[in-house]
């Protein structure tokens, strides 16, 4: 199966942690130390896509907002939430823009790959990633060149 040779694809990035500060924390010189990383990533992604056979190569740039928040447990519990009382917490809250450089490899009908980019706003510098998708027989299809004889 050949898959169009190059195109655009527009898509989306996004991602999220929830950890649980309550739980077992490590300690560190007799303090406490959060265990319990949490955030999200949200925001749009355009990408010019290279594909031969099952393998893609894709450049693109995404953006958008990301926050990361870390509890100190070594401090007294707050009030929060509805009535509830949790650690504070140390949090960074940002926009992104990072260009990105993807391969992925079409199994069929799931995708799997790997990424990894840069930020351009000086923000929280390199990331890495995996990409794992599904493509429905009807969509691979479609995406099929066909050549004459």
């Amino acid at each position: 199966m050949w898959l169009t040779p190059w195109h655009l694809a527009l898509g989306g990035t996004f991602g999220g942690l929830d950890g649980d500060a309550d739980g077992a924390q490590p300690q560190l010189g007799g303090q406490r130390i959060g265990a319990s990383l949490s955030g999200m990533l949200l925001g749009p992604e355009v990408a010019a896509v290279f594909a031969h056979g099952p393998l893609e190569l894709r450049a693109s740039i995404a953006a958008g907002y990301r926050n990361v928040g870390l509890p100190v447990t070594t401090f007294v519990r707050i009030p929060c939430g509805k009535g509830g009382r949790c650690y504070p917490t140390l949090s960074d809250d940002e926009f992104f823009l990072e260009p990105r450089a993807t391969v992925v490899v079409h199994l069929r009908t799931i995708t799997i790959g790997a990424y990894a980019g840069g930020d351009l706003t000086g923000g929280m510098g390199w990331t890495a990633g995996g990409v794992v998708g599904i493509a429905l027989p009807d969509w691979l299809a479609r995406a099929e060149v066909r050549r004459a004889p």
